[in-house]
């Protein structure tokens, strides 16, 4: 179960756990959602969550920095890049996937490996995310690209996750129907 994969993965079993699997590059918006960690944090400490990145590139110093200036250490977690079966693990063990990108996102196949594992995904309104996205529900789409706009929906999903939830099974449909590699 989740439990057991969270264990192997020496993540924490009592929190909400948010993923994200990017490079490590400017147009990934990664600064973003770390800023909107930041801003959820602030606003409502009492929400036990943890951010965790997956990938590697050429912005992990900047966005290392900006962890420890945002004092998230505790919230954010880094791990580099991982082989298949431990990205799945990671897919398996969250609660949460999120796609920040920036700027043009072509079709993103980590958004349909996150809803393939069953995982609500939440997005920003960026090129092919949008169609991915509004197939399933208009809530899993963030207003815009800025921290603000993601730290309102993220607050939401984790103060109230049940309306997300509900969502799983139409992810996963949706990504076997559509996107199925047969």
């Amino acid at each position: 179960g989740v439990r057991e994969i969270r264990q192997e993965l020496q993540l924490p079993v009592d929190r909400q756990i948010v993923l994200t699997v990017r490079r490590l590059a400017t147009r990934m918006g990664l600064e973003n959602l770390i800023m909107a960690a930041s801003l959820v944090a602030r606003r409502s400490p009492q929400l036990d969550f943890l951010l965790i990145i997956v990938g590697h590139g050429s912005l992990e110093e900047r966005l290392r920095a900006l962890i420890t200036k945002q004092e998230l250490q505790e919230r954010v977690r880094m791990v580099g890049r991982v082989d298949t079966p431990v990205l799945v693990s990671y897919y398996q063990s969250a609660d949460l996937f999120v796609i920040p990108t920036a700027l043009i996102e072509g079709f993103g196949l980590a958004t349909v490996e996150a809803l393939a594992s069953g995982l609500p995904v939440l997005g920003t309104p960026v090129g092919g995310t949008i169609e991915i996205l509004k197939t399933i529900d208009e809530r899993c789409l963030f207003a815009d690209t800025t921290p603000e706009a993601m730290a309102e929906r993220l607050e939401s999903f984790l103060k109230d996750p049940r309306p997300f939830l509900a969502l799983k099974p139409k992810c996963r449909e949706v990504a076997v129907t559509r996107y199925g590699w047969d």
